[in-house]
């Protein structure tokens, strides 16, 4: 009985897995870019 619930929920933390580390990336991304504008426009 608990094969579909069991893949379900395995299918769900690896959607939430894929969430965060889209997130991580884009924040990454973000601070990565946010070094660059440093060093060009830093005095």
């Amino acid at each position: 009985m608990d094969g579909p619930a069991q893949l379900c929920n395995e299918h769900e933390i690896i959607e939430m897995t894929g969430l965060k580390r889209g997130v991580l990336t884009i924040i990454d991304k973000r601070e990565q870019f946010a070094g660059i504008k440093r060093k060009f426009f830093s005095p």
